[in-house]
This record gives structure tokens, sequence and C-alpha cells, in this order.
């Protein structure tokens, strides 16, 4: 996706997928800066006030999701 914003220019519709790649990253900062690249180019699209919902959701419910510092991996063995 980035070699085609490299390549293609920056679009809203790229734009809104870097959102959703950088939510699931928990990055929101970089999703709201892709938001305002997205709106900069064409603050109309119908996408936009959506996905900025559900970034403000998603940040907002941060606090409720926990991730375990350290996995238990087992030993393996060779048999």
């Amino acid at each position: 996706l980035l070699h085609a914003c490299l390549l293609g220019g920056l679009s809203p519709k790229r734009c809104i997928n870097l959102v959703s790649f950088a939510c699931m990253r928990q990055d929101y900062k970089l999703a709201n800066h892709y938001l305002e690249q997205a709106a900069s180019i064409d603050p109309s699209h119908p996408q936009l006030q959506v996905i900025s919902d559900l970034v403000v959701k998603q940040s907002s419910s941060l606090s409720q999701q926990t991730f375990a510092p350290s996995w238990n991996v087992p030993e393996l063995k060779e048999q």
C-alpha cells in the first residue's frame, strides 16, 4: 500500500486503508494523520466521518485492552 501511494500518489481510498492499518497497530496518532490527509484531498468523501468515528471509538476503548508483557513459550525438544 505504501508503494502504491509512492508510485500513484495519495488518494482518499489509500489514506483510509492506511488508517485501517494504523488502527490495527493501535497507532491512533498516525491514523488521525492519514484521516487528515484524506480530508485534505477530498473533504466530501462519504466514508471520512464514519472512519473518523471508528478511530475515536477504538482509541477511547484502548484502556480496556491489555496485552501480556511476555509470552509463555514451551520448550521444544528434538525427536
